[in-house]
């Protein structure tokens, strides 16, 4: 018995990277891969990295400082040789390490059950950001970065040389370089000024090699921050970006990644782990500064030089966005590691020896629980219950991009210039369906808050995008119509007779100009056959909730009933009606069923939906009031 928990303890950190794994192996979802891709084939091509924009029709003469160069061709080197699911597989692989080398750090100051637990909410934080993205390189750097600054003390400093290599990758792959910046600069300052307070006091400090070693590897790590296309400029690019691009920002704030985390926008278990997180570690933190000063006795447990300042750095970066609570979690649990350490020993002996006896216990418990969870991802529970679009698995998460519009409109030769939302940019940098380039995609630092203030304003008042249209003289259209706000473009686009309809699918729908457009129905109707047969398939394993097919149907329907196709749309209803719908998904599916039916004058079948949808959700105010306007009382 003793044997087997302690074979569970030691397999903690095991359990806690296999949840990782399972959460960062899942299809391609995200529409930047596809222009980070594009940038790769550019560089490849042309043998250089662009100084302007080479994506767009509408900026080329907008300069791009294309920080994650070589990211961006090793990705497409990646994509050459195996694909989109050689993609999964190298993120998997990368967030992976992200955490082992995470957990490898806590153990310095922590059990294995403390750094277990502390990791596998910094996986469960993480997750929203695990893309295909160059976050792929910051998150194992910054592991790395920490690692080498936290674990190198007893090594004398051997070990900090590595710091300059990993600036050197990360400086040409990521902005958020900066932050290994910020870790080395602090760790260096901070070490320095404890030397000069020993020498102040006239003590000989027992850290002066590793400090002088630190001192060399911070400016050897400053310099080659240079040794990038774009020397200086690059460097201070991300403090550039900053100013460019303000989360702040109105015209922003429809960019879900530039929320505050705090904002209630779209709440997920990601964000509510990071707030629990940002208020347990901050409590931690500033407990253990308490008992720390408070203390009379000296104890090896103590704060790193530099880890409060870099703790508190994430801490408010983290709150501008929730695009960095990644980085949070990541970069600021090494230090609440420090924190649980210096309680832990103000405790008394007889409490740390109880803790002790109970994580034998818990140990086994948690490694199940684990394989529970990762098993919970695996069948796409997660996500269904999450409410996010991914998917478990390998390839292409086809329902989030425009590949079959984007086959449409170059088998149809359309025309350029081509108009698109964001959305859709990203994919149709890669795929080229017009000659060209795209309208815009999602290098906002190349766009800037101008141009991006003037495409929002065209899909909040489609009467301002025909304005728009004449100066880009835009001549095909190819719209992502799942979120709403696109819906009044698309709307007024169908009913407008200088621009014709051309093709619809789950996902995007192409217009072109009528008096550009060529008399293609034969195509238009081979795709919407096409189309038909691809709902129908039933791709996921039978383990798994197919969620692909089910965000697939869910869009096709809302787009045809945005054009008046309500036959079509009630079709697609009951199909997913039979797809084991989440409880919230389900009661909106069912009233939207029931009031095209009231509409249509059918109110025995209105009547069945409703009452359907008010026994999951009896609270509903409006299927109470639907109901009565249609004969029955609650």
């Amino acid at each position: 018995m003793n044997s087997l928990l302690d074979r569970a303890r030691r397999l903690q950190p095991a359990a806690v990277l296999l949840v990782a794994a399972a959460l960062a192996f899942r299809s391609l979802d995200d529409s930047d891969t596809w222009w980070h891709l594009a940038s790769g084939r550019w560089i490849a091509s042309n043998a250089r990295v662009p100084t302007t924009d080479p994506l767009s029709h509408t900026v080329p003469d907008h300069a791009w400082v294309n920080i994650q160069w070589l990211y961006d061709l090793l990705l497409y080197g990646l994509h050459r040789i195996g694909g989109p699911s050689l993609l999964v597989i190298t993120a998997t692989a990368a967030y992976t390490g992200a955490i082992a080398l995470l957990l490898r750090t806590l153990r310095l100051w922590v059990g294995p059950l403390a750094a277990a637990l502390l990791g596998l909410v910094a996986v469960i934080v993480a997750e929203e950001r695990f893309l295909i993205r160059p976050e792929m390189a910051s998150l194992p750097l910054l592991g790395l970065i920490l690692w080498v600054l936290l674990a190198d003390r007893d090594s004398g400093g051997r070990r900090l040389y590595w710091l300059p290599l990993a600036m050197l990758l990360w400086v040409n792959t990521h902005s958020l370089f900066v932050i290994g910046l910020f870790c080395i600069a602090s760790a260096t300052a901070a070490a320095i000024g404890l030397e000069g307070v020993a020498f102040a006091r006239g003590k000989k400090s027992a850290d002066t090699e590793r400090t002088k070693r630190l001192t060399l590897a911070a400016l050897a790590t400053a310099l080659v921050t240079l040794v990038n296309p774009y020397f200086v400029r690059g460097l201070l690019f991300p403090l550039e970006l900053l100013t460019r691009i303000d989360g702040s920002a109105s015209v922003y704030q429809t960019i879900g990644e530039f929320r505050p985390p705090w904002s209630g926008y779209f709440e997920t278990l990601p964000i509510t782990a990071y707030q629990s997180l940002t208020i347990f570690s901050a409590f931690v933190v500033l407990a253990a500064l308490v008992v720390r000063a408070a203390s009379r006795k000296r104890t090896d447990a103590a704060f790193r030089p530099g880890a409060l300042a870099l703790f508190a750095a994430l801490l408010y970066v983290s709150t501008l966005a929730r695009r960095n609570i990644a980085l949070f979690a990541l970069g600021a649990l090494p230090t609440v590691a420090m924190a649980l350490a210096v309680l832990h020993g103000a405790l008394p002996k007889r409490w740390r020896l109880a803790g002790e006896r109970a994580e034998r216990v818990i140990a086994p418990i948690f490694c199940a629980g684990c394989i529970v969870l990762a098993g919970f991802v695996a069948t796409n529970g997660y996500y269904r219950w999450n409410g996010a679009t991914h998917s478990f698995g390998l390839g292409v998460f086809e329902a989030n991009f425009p590949v079959h519009a984007a086959d449409f409109a170059r088998e149809a030769a359309l025309s350029p210039k081509l108009y698109n939302d964001l959305s859709a940019g990203g994919y149709l940098t890669w795929a080229e369906p017009v000659p060209g380039g795209v309208f815009m995609d999602g290098r906002l630092e190349v766009y800037d808050t101008e141009f991006y203030a003037l495409y929002r304003r065209g899909l909040d008042d489609p009467s301002t995008w025909y304005d728009t249209a004449r100066r880009y003289d835009i001549r095909t259209v190819i719209l992502f119509h799942r979120w709403p706000n696109r819906h009044a473009l698309v709307r007024q686009l169908a009913r407008d007779p200088s621009w014709r309809l051309l093709h619809k699918d789950e996902v995007a729908v192409v217009f072109a100009r009528a008096d550009t457009a060529r008399q293609i129905d034969a195509l238009t109707a081979r795709y919407a056959s096409e189309t038909a047969a691809r709902l129908a398939e039933r791709h996921a394993w039978s383990w798994q909730y197919p969620l692909e097919r089910v965000v697939a149907l869910r869009s096709f329907a809302d787009l045809n009933l945005l054009l008046g196709d309500v036959t079509t749309a009630l079709f697609l209803y009951d199909e997913l009606l039979g797809m084991n719908l989440p409880l919230l998904e389900e009661t909106e599916l069912l009233y939207r069923y029931g009031y095209q039916l009231a509409t249509r004058g059918d109110a025995h079948r209105a009547r069945l939906m409703l009452e359907r949808a008010r026994a999951l959700s009896p609270e509903d105010v409006r299927l109470a009031r639907l109901l009565q306007s249609i004969g029955v009382g609650r």
